[in-house]
């Protein structure tokens, strides 16, 4: 490698074996040095590639104004943050940050205190980022003998976000000014008074992250998903009225149509938010009851390995006693078989049920049942949903065994089934927490 031109003590602009130009940083590198001089690789600390020519003559004119050792520390800052968050970052940044510690240092030579008025967002919301910006006082402090106030690490963190996101430093402000603005409007819509970190889990944070993101580059990742938008219209009334705020309001300041999908996630998120808050109600235990009067076994002893492995979910099973088959939960009928022996449920607490009559009784083809109500309608606990001839299933060599599954359990904390013996019609069968 080959100086091309000094910039100062501790930085070149040399040409790599390609002849492409770069910019190299390393202790002394650029003292008495000379174009065509060779530059040792073990001197060299950091090399900087840029494809735009137009950039690298601005960021070669950007570091003559810049002492070295500012530059070498904002190196140092970004190599740490990148091992830190383990992933690359955006190599130009390294200017931007050493500019801001020699403004820094200037403010703190000429007495001028800042202060960061976005110091407990970014604390709060980019946490990782804050504590790379705490380390890179305590490195300023080691190298200049300068002793930064917090808010500085604030924006060494803006600036590490920066890298992170390849975005601008006005940017990363609005992106940390508009969190804050989305979580005061959903303190005033909602009522939830929310205790900072205590309320803000990791994947709460990550999906505003996001979806601020999304919204400053004008990016939407997602699609529209109509039928969950429109049953969570109905179910979370409260937290979409929120979420329509909070769309209006990114959609002012910042021009970005906010897509059904991000509406409806986020409203999930509110609803989860409000609901743990301190204070606030433990959600209540769904109940599924049982379809039929019968004897309850586990759902292993059914002789079909896809409810006995759990293929299609996790489930009990019940010998029946009667011949109506009622619905286990108010719920709207996702999908009735022709053949009536098989119906999906989605409840009003969003479990995905089947209620499957019989061993492979596809094969009666529909003989033996009676189908009472049709796919869409919502029905309420204890609606009839089936009649069936157990005889006349039996008599063709048929079980008349009945299984209910849960078919979503990963949505939900633990599920848990009656213990064998009994059951009427109506009693508990399964009992889910959210």
């Amino acid at each position: 490698m080959k100086v091309f031109r000094p910039i100062n003590n501790n930085i070149v602009s040399a040409v790599d074996e390609n002849g492409a130009e770069i910019i190299a940083i390393g202790t002394g590198i650029g003292y008495k040095a000379r174009p065509g001089d060779m530059i040792p690789a073990d001197k060299i600390k950091k090399i900087y590639r840029m494809d735009d020519q137009d950039i690298n003559n601005r960021i070669k004119d950007s570091l003559l104004s810049i002492p070295g050792e500012y530059i070498e520390i904002a190196c140092d800052i970004l190599e740490y943050a990148q091992n830190t968050l383990k992933q690359n970052l955006y190599e130009r940044t390294f200017i931007t940050l050493a500019n801001h510690i020699c403004f820094a240092v200037q403010r703190h030579n000429d007495g001028m205190v800042f202060e960061n008025a976005l110091l407990d967002s970014v604390r709060q919301f980019y946490a990782p980022e804050y504590e790379i910006g705490i380390h890179a006082l305590d490195m300023i402090e080691q190298r200049l003998g300068i002793r930064f106030v917090v808010d500085e690490a604030a924006s060494i963190a803006m600036y590490i976000l920066n890298a992170e996101y390849d975005i601008s430093v006005r940017d990363t402000f609005e992106a940390t000014t508009l969190i804050k603005e989305i979580l005061t409007i959903i303190e005033r819509e909602t009522g939830c008074t929310l205790s900072q970190e205590q309320d803000y889990s990791e994947c709460f944070l990550a999906f505003l992250k996001y979806l601020v993101m999304c919204a400053i580059n004008k990016e939407t990742a997602s699609e529209n998903d109509d039928k969950l938008y429109s049953l969570l219209q109905n179910e979370l009334a409260d937290e979409m009225r929120c979420v329509s705020m909070i769309a209006a309001h990114i959609g002012n300041q910042c021009g970005y149509i906010m897509p059904g999908d991000e509406m409806s996630n986020l409203a999930l998120h509110i609803h989860k938010l409000c609901a743990s808050r301190p204070g606030s109600e433990p959600a209540k235990d769904i109940i599924i009851a049982s379809p039929v009067d019968g004897v309850i076994v586990p759902i292993s002893q059914v002789n079909d390995p896809v409810f006995s492995e759990d293929i299609l979910g996790r489930g009990i099973a019940i010998k029946p006693r009667s011949e109506n088959v009622t619905a286990p939960a108010d719920a709207k009928i996702s999908l009735m078989l022709s053949s009536g022996h098989a119906v999906n449920l989605l409840t009003d607490d969003g479990v995905e049920l089947l209620v499957h009559i019989g061993i492979d009784t596809v094969k009666l083809k529909g003989r033996h049942y009676t189908i009472c109500k049709n796919k869409d309608d919502y029905v309420r606990t204890g609606d009839v949903l089936i009649e069936f001839d157990g005889a006349a299933i039996i008599e063709e060599g048929f079980d008349t065994a009945i299984s209910v599954v849960v078919c979503n359990p990963d949505d939900f904390s633990k599920i848990a089934f009656s213990a064998e013996g009994p059951v009427k019609t109506g009693q508990p069968l399964i009992t889910i927490q959210r």
